[in-house]
């Protein structure tokens, strides 16, 4: 009997010592690649404890009635089995239980990570706001979150808004943000059509994998492309992270688990192991360097030139009061000689209002009103027509 009862506790352990293991591995190696990922845990814990429970309560009956028979390297296989069982088990319920309550994000092996298509009313971050979202993955108002794309014809002025958390409208309502202020303040004579193709934590080498990906199939007329991140240090480059989705299945398939996220979440928000995620200041590498960004816009302007579509890039707000982002300045440099080499237009809202102003929320994302005046700012250069 003693036997037996150790047996039992086997799946749970091994469970725990893979898991843990695993993330570990990832975590010092620097390949994974998640490190601004917003993949919030909240009611997944429960319902992975609701899964083991269920789970271990029928291995229980299967080895009442047949492990506690077999003997020898039997054993051993049904044990296996069991702890295939379990995670198996857990890993299907989770899924059932994302599918029934989605996240804002999920895994992208060509993105790391999008926005969840057809979201209605999902809370983002801390439940602050909430996020709708049509079949595109395209972010949208209540209203539009059923819509349909119709072929670009001419007869509407399309916008694609390619950008990090700034042009997404973090932590905002969709009616607080740029892409719904742009179209009220858009006063030309065709109806205007904003889509929405920013999403969290991006860098601007992940907008050109989105729209090689699909922002060029919308068929825009004017694409606006907008990025805060590319400076900022973490524990390894956008290309190694992307390097490691595309080249090791591997890792990418134990990412793509939702068991692994929510047990990694746990982990790491009890303390166990540090969270190895840049904010700009640690020690790491930039997630881009600036020569790798004026490619990327390069690529970008020449993609949209080639498709006779017009192209601004936006330096987005960013309060750099104290120093606090040393390297911004110069990227915002290379965006905008890039820009003037490209014959894009370059729109600068850098260090343009106070920190303390009502246009920012923090020093990287403007508040309503902030995005209210880049939309009033940019809406009317696509109203005149003119060069910067």
């Amino acid at each position: 009997m003693k036997s037996t009862g150790n047996i039992k506790a086997y799946p749970a352990v091994i469970l725990f010592v893979f898991v843990f293991l695993s993330i570990f591995v990832l975590q010092n190696t620097g390949v994974l690649f998640a490190g601004n990922y917003p993949d919030p845990t909240a009611g997944r814990e429960a319902a992975m404890v609701a899964s083991f429970l269920l789970m271990a309560l029928v291995y229980m009956v299967v080895d009442f009635y047949f492990l506690k028979k077999m003997k020898g390297w039997l054993k051993g296989v049904g044990v296996f089995l069991g702890v295939i069982f379990i995670l198996l088990g857990m890993e299907g319920f989770l899924r059932l239980y994302d599918r029934a309550n989605p996240a804002v994000y999920r895994p992208s092996r060509a993105l790391l990570w999008e926005i969840t298509p057809g979201l209605a009313g999902v809370s983002g971050s801390d439940g602050r706001f909430q996020v709708w979202s049509d079949r595109y993955g395209l972010r949208t108002g209540r209203l539009d979150a059923d819509r349909e794309l119709s072929p670009a014809d001419g007869e509407k002025l399309r916008v694609l808004i390619v950008g990090d958390s700034t042009l997404f409208g973090w932590p905002l309502n969709f009616e607080e943000t740029f892409a719904h202020y742009l179209a009220l303040e858009y006063t030309g004579t065709k109806e205007i059509e904003v889509l929405n193709g920013a999403v969290s934590g991006y860098s601007s080498l992940q907008g050109l994998l989105y729209l090689n990906e699909r922002g060029w199939s919308f068929n825009p007329d004017v694409l606006i492309v907008g990025f805060n991140n590319d400076p900022f240090i973490e524990p390894v480059s956008d290309k190694k992270r992307l390097d490691a989705a595309g080249r090791n299945s591997t890792v990418y398939s134990l990412y793509s688990l939702v068991l692994f996220r929510v047990i990694r979440g746990l982990i790491l928000d009890e303390g166990i192991l540090p969270k190895r995620e840049g904010n700009g200041s640690e020690a790491g590498e930039p997630r881009l360097s600036s020569g790798e960004v004026s490619r990327i816009y390069e690529e970008i302007i020449a993609g949209a030139q080639s498709r006779n579509i017009r192209v601004m890039i936006l330096s987005l707000p960013l309060c750099d009061e104290g120093g606090r982002f040393p390297m911004a300045e110069v990227y915002r440099g290379t965006m905008k000689e890039t820009a003037r080499l490209g014959g894009a237009e370059f729109v600068d809202f850098f260090n343009t209002w106070p920190r303390d102003g009502p246009e920012f929320l923090d020093p990287v994302h403007p508040g309503p009103e902030g995005h209210r005046l880049m939309a009033r700012e940019v809406a009317r250069r696509l109203d005149l027509n003119e060069e910067p």
